[in-house]
């Protein structure tokens, strides 16, 4: 469980989401208030060809510091108010629970990836810059749909959010059109699954019980527990049940095996 702390009567639950939300609407601020676009051209992700040259379109130069921090730093680029707001919302929802879940180093990675692979599709494939952080909201929507996997559970509200952002997306005019959108699905797939070789984050020295914290044998099964939600053990039981049945099948007599 993410360590919180409180403040007052304020709880700080989630320590990604919040300071990814406060950062993304401190640079709208700054951008719209002060810097007039500056830093929206300036964070915007690169392109390796594009034909809007002339109009000023950020190339990749692989000489150029600036180029791999527009790879990566496109999400927190401010883009349409609507849709900003629309994302940050949603990763207020989703975060605070996946962080929950995974903690914040595994999170960081998986925002990371997402953002690194939708930024090398959109220089790829698109015309225009990638701006926002529409790929992470994705993201965080495939984790928890495959968490619930996990229970052989496939949670219907997901699946509506999931069809009402492609709904919007496409319903909403972008400069990349379906292409921008399948870059978005697919840097959010390819950063939720890293879910599969990360197990859920070990809570159990901040449970408590009747009687205090939990034992040193309550401990390791309340670990045990939380390991097993997770795809990789799933994936590790599986085997070891093949490997126990193939095993059963023999016959032992003295030292033989037939």
């Amino acid at each position: 469980m993410a360590k919180k702390k409180k403040f007052s009567n304020i709880l700080i639950d989630s320590y990604v989401s919040i300071s990814f939300v406060g950062v993304s609407l401190l640079l709208v601020l700054l951008d719209f208030l002060v810097l007039k676009g500056k830093i929206s051209s300036f964070l915007a992700s690169p392109l390796i060809n594009s034909v809007d040259v002339e109009q000023g379109a950020n190339i990749f130069n692989v000489a150029s510091v600036k180029s791999y921090i527009q790879m990566i730093f496109y999400i927190f680029a401010p883009t349409s108010v609507n849709i900003l707001f629309t994302d940050l919302i949603l990763i207020l929802l989703l975060g605070p629970t996946l962080e929950d879940r995974y903690g914040i180093t595994v999170i960081g990675v998986m925002i990371f990836i997402c953002a690194l692979f939708s930024g090398v599709l959109n220089a790829c494939f698109c015309k225009n810059s990638l701006t926002g952080p529409s790929c992470i909201v994705y993201m965080m929507i495939f984790l928890n749909i495959f968490f619930s996997l996990i229970k052989k559970k496939i949670p219907l509200s997901f699946v509506v959010i999931f069809i009402l952002l492609i709904v919007k997306d496409v319903l909403v005019p972008s400069e990349n059109g379906i292409v921008g959108i399948i870059v978005n699905i697919c840097g959010g797939l390819c950063g939720s699954l890293i879910a599969f070789l990360a197990s859920p984050k070990v809570r159990a020295t901040k449970k408590e019980s009747k009687g205090g914290l939990l034992s040193k044998a309550e401990k390791l099964a309340y670990i045990q527990e939380l390991d097993s939600q997770s795809p990789r053990f799933k994936n590790a039981e599986s085997k070891k049940d093949k490997k126990t049945a193939s095993s059963e099948e023999e016959t032992v007599i003295g030292t033989l095996k037939f």
